[in-house]
């Protein structure tokens, strides 16, 4: 789950190994974070979601499809396997995928 930032961000907090695109924005990722302990299945944070438009993703550079679901199925998770979805703040690239379409 990545998107850019514009580059001032990276100057302002020191992140020098990432060259700005044309558009003065840098790649920065939205992980999530799945747990699975005693019995119980969580997942940390919900990254950026699906609900952008064109528009959107072009100028916020938000990859296409559901980053969540597919990096759930990848380590052996279904959504409907999980127990718990903890927020650490509602911003939209920590929260933004916690509703679908």
């Amino acid at each position: 789950m990545a998107g850019p930032c514009l580059a001032w961000f990276r100057k302002c907090f020191g992140i020098r190994n990432r060259a700005p695109d044309e558009k003065n924005r840098i790649r920065l990722r939205a992980n999530s974070l799945l747990v699975r302990a005693e019995g119980k299945t969580i997942v940390i944070e919900t990254g950026n979601g699906t609900k952008w438009d064109a528009k959107q993703r072009a100028i916020y550079g938000v990859q296409a499809g559901d980053p969540l679901m597919d990096s759930l199925a990848e380590n052996g998770a279904q959504p409907g396997e999980v127990d718990l979805v903890i927020n650490t703040h509602l911003h939209f690239d920590h929260a933004g995928g916690k509703y679908a379409h």
